[in-house]
């Protein structure tokens, strides 16, 4: 990668939370890894060459490398390629499925905890992916990450970009004629500073649970849960106890609606759980998959319902990731 990848929250104007600090590391760690071309930059400045022919040169170059980085970007389709959306069965209440599941996690046995360094893996996809400088709308192309976590909190991890993903032989075709970015794989690292919760104990109560996840959050809502347990599950364990309690919140949680059984995008079966809201400018269905027999989080969707100036035709996927090990 090596460049900014602005999430929907970036991209519309009219979301309304702030990354969380782990997520601004990240995003500055790219930025800040990103090849640039030397010793010009895009505002213009010239390199100490000597006047005249240098600042020609400058100005040539410039000009050149301006007009490359449009034609590639033009070259993508205005509406983007998203994924296809997880198979959501009709709406029923959450409550008794959730708190049922919750009660067959808690009785588990907690298991042992070797001392030293965790290991994460997931996949993940955005609409704001950029792959060598570009925002691909032509392909969906998954990200691949791996997360080592020391016990201070401290974290260091892998990204690798996986083969583009196409609904059709058409898609495949427009990618291709649009450069075929993506074709070739890259990998970039970055490292995040020691956790805020460390070393505070993980709750197993549910109070304890809502206020881990939502730390000094107003009005503590819906959305914002689906938001934050997102993001700290990309890092984070939960014994059966602790997971019981999350899915205690979820149950005491506004707005919640079980979708039946589906199948994530690792091919795993698992109970849905979906909130629709404005919370953060347009109008969107979080969901979270569980794995029902341990209550582990196997993947978070985002589906959006309504595009504002996004270039998708909606409904679609803006977002997902699948929490592999």
């Amino acid at each position: 990668m090596g460049e900014l990848e602005a999430g929907l929250r970036d991209l519309d104007p009219a979301r309304g939370t702030v990354p969380d600090a782990r997520r601004r590391e990240e995003r500055l760690d790219r930025v800040l890894a990103a090849p640039r071309p030397a010793p010009l930059t895009v505002r213009g400045r010239r390199p100490v060459l000597g006047w005249g022919l240098a600042a020609g040169v400058v100005v040539a170059v410039t000009a050149t490398v301006l007009a490359l980085q449009l034609t590639r970007t033009a070259a993508q389709p205005a509406t983007a390629v998203t994924p296809p959306p997880l198979g959501l069965r009709a709406a029923a209440p959450a409550a008794p499925v959730l708190t049922a599941l919750a009660d067959k996690v808690g009785k588990l046995p907690e298991p042992a905890r070797a001392a030293g360094p965790e290991r994460f893996v997931r996949d993940s996809w955005s609409l704001s992916t950029r792959v060598d400088g570009v925002q691909v709308t032509s392909a969906v192309i998954p990200e691949h990450r791996v997360t080592v976590k020391q016990p201070d909190g401290s974290t260091r991890w892998t990204v690798r970009t996986l083969k583009p993903r196409f609904g059709s032989e058409a898609e495949r075709a427009r990618w291709e004629k649009s450069g075929s970015v993506g074709a070739e794989a890259e990998t970039y690292t970055g490292a995040g500073g020691p956790s805020y919760r460390v070393p505070r104990a993980v709750p197993t109560s549910t109070a304890g649970m809502r206020d881990y996840i939502l730390p000094g959050k107003a009005g503590r809502s819906t959305a914002q849960f689906y938001e934050s347990l997102t993001d700290l599950a990309t890092d984070h364990h939960f014994t059966p106890a602790q997971r019981a309690a999350v899915l205690r919140v979820l149950a005491e949680s506004k707005g919640v609606e079980y979708r039946g059984e589906v199948k994530d995008r690792a091919g795993r079966t698992g109970l849905a759980f979906s909130h629709t809201s404005r919370a953060f400018g347009l109008r969107e269905t979080r969901t979270f998959v569980f794995d029902p027999a341990d209550g582990r989080l196997l993947s978070a969707d985002e589906l959006l319902l309504e595009a504002g100036r996004l270039n998708v035709r909606t409904p679609a996927i803006v977002q997902y990731t699948t929490y592999l090990e």
